[in-house]
């Protein structure tokens, strides 16, 4: 098994019985999204780079899987690089960190700055802006703050 395929199967088991905020779409499918975004956001801007690319499909997978379930990074040492431990880190969300702080950090690596960014555009796609302003405008924040860096 690929280290891509491996963070796969750690996400699916880590968050399985989660789902997004309809209730009913499995969360799985919010990192695979995230993925996707990710990666064609690299093709429209990057020259292609496998191993880049690939960095980004684990981070990306596994983005939320720190924040949002029981593992840990130390669950992922032995598993992935230190660098790829290092982009996971960079995007997941630490008690007692300002929002602004948490992206400051996630925009100090391109790989993690790539993942942020894609993780805020596809909040953004399924969230109602009427109901949400604040966290809407707080995303679009985010986002331009994270694309200087791109």
């Amino acid at each position: 098994m690929n280290s891509y395929e491996m963070a796969l199967r750690l996400a699916e088991d880590a968050h399985r019985g989660q789902y997004r905020n309809d209730g009913i779409t499995p969360y799985i499918e919010h990192p695979k999204a995230v993925e996707g975004i990710a990666i064609e956001l690299v093709s429209d801007y990057y020259v292609k780079d496998s191993g880049r690319d690939n960095e980004i499909r684990i981070v990306a997978i596994l983005h939320d899987a720190i924040e949002d379930t029981y593992l840990e990074l130390e669950d992922l040492k032995g598993k992935f690089s230190d660098k790829i431990i290092t982009y996971i880190d960079a995007v997941t969300e630490r008690e007692n960190e300002t929002y602004l702080d948490k992206i400051q950090r996630a925009k100090k690596y391109s790989v993690s700055s790539i993942v942020k960014y894609a993780d805020l555009t596809h909040n953004l796609s399924d969230l109602d802006r009427a109901k949400n302003k604040h966290k809407y405008d707080k995303y679009l924040l985010a986002k331009y703050i994270l694309k200087q860096g791109l």
